[in-house]
């Protein structure tokens, strides 16, 4: 009922390792069967995207159209995206009364911007730029940030998912 598709490390490799081992074409079924649910955590997430350009150009699994790129940031931040990062709600979210203000850990040098706003249900700002961290369409939700290193508050996010759908 409960899919998670985690994932550290690059891209292509990630895309090519899945189709490899026979998962790329069982995880798009399972994101077309809406009795269950999958998560994307991290480059899981990114993974959701129709494409990254991350090295090369790469497509994804085309399940939230969209892109990932590199974090463009100003000068005076960090890349990679490393740390503690509070989590803002999206206008998406707040129409399903769903209160995301929770602190969680990031790491990250690159992002995945959904192409229709409405999947994206929380963001963290860095600067003046906001990084979606949860995205959502039907059946498959993707977190940016690592639950797993995320406390007692990962915990909730992943309380969340289990219950959310």
């Amino acid at each position: 009922s409960h899919v998670v598709l985690p994932g550290v490390g690059s891209f292509k490799k990630a895309v090519k390792n899945l189709k490899k081992n026979g998962f790329f074409n069982t995880l798009l079924q399972v994101s077309k069967n809406k009795n269950q649910k999958i998560l994307g955590i991290c480059l899981g997430m990114q993974l959701f995207s129709s494409k990254s350009y991350e090295f090369f150009e790469t497509p994804g699994f085309n399940i939230i159209p969209g892109e990932v790129k590199k974090l463009s940031l100003d000068s005076k931040y960090n890349i990679p995206n490393i740390g503690w990062r509070r989590l803002e709600a999206t206008p998406t979210a707040l129409k399903e009364k769903i209160q995301f203000n929770k602190m969680m850990y990031f790491v990250h040098s690159y992002a995945f911007y959904p192409k229709d706003e409405k999947h994206i249900f929380s963001f963290i700002k860095i600067g003046h730029e906001k990084i979606p961290a949860i995205v959502k369409k039907d059946n498959v939700i993707g977190f940016q940030f690592h639950p797993e290193r995320s406390g007692s508050e990962g915990l909730d996010m992943l309380n969340w998912y289990v219950n959310s759908l």
